[in-house]
């Protein structure tokens, strides 16, 4: 995919493993230390696409697609959401994380990952695809994107990343040490 962005054409890709320390430097400074990990970014059933302005990575997008039985055993707690109700499919589409380096935001840069990578979720049909935000004093810091793409909010969850911050000692961008504390903006989209 390409797209035009302050005079420079912004290229997205799928990420190699040359592209995995440039990914994680940009996921520990938005997403918080450590919260990103190399099997999050390259492992197994994830698909991750890179963002490029000419030849600087500027951004990323990790998603994959998970069976129902996965999707409530991993997600138990957004599954539970009464909002989820009737958005529940077989199979549900993830979208683990999107960040953007923050001398490249404000450019249209996130809005043009989730658009790309949108078409990891083709088929099946029909297909939700989540995502979660943390939410701050300045709002839920996804929101803009993944509604421009469709999404729409479907609840919010309490000290949502409380216990893997603890299991897993990732520091929060708002936070700090663990545990997290932050408020999770949940946003899904079903595609039929």
């Amino acid at each position: 995919m390409m797209c035009e962005t302050l005079d420079q054409t912004l290229v997205i890709e799928t990420a190699t493993s040359s592209d995995l320390p440039e990914i994680l430097r940009i996921a520990d400074a938005r997403l918080g230390v450590s919260y990103m990990q190399s099997s999050d970014i390259l492992g197994a059933h994830r698909t991750t696409f890179a963002a490029f302005l000419g030849h600087r990575l500027v951004g990323f997008l990790s998603a994959s697609i998970l069976s129902l039985a996965d999707f409530r055993e991993c997600y138990a707690r957004i599954a539970q959401l009464p909002e989820m109700g009737d958005r529940l499919t077989d199979p549900m589409g993830i979208l683990h994380a999107v960040a953007v380096d923050a001398r490249y935001e404000k450019r249209g840069i996130g809005t043009a990952l989730i658009a790309h990578g949108m078409t990891l979720f083709a088929e099946p049909r029909p297909l939700t695809i989540i995502t979660a935000g943390w939410a701050d004093n300045q709002g839920v810091h996804i929101a803009g994107p993944v509604r421009e793409n469709g999404f729409q909010k479907v609840g919010y969850l309490k000290d949502y990343w409380q216990e893997d911050s603890l299991a897993r000692g990732y520091e929060c961008p708002t936070c700090g040490k663990p545990p997290c504390r932050c408020v999770a903006g949940i946003f899904a989209q079903t595609l039929r």
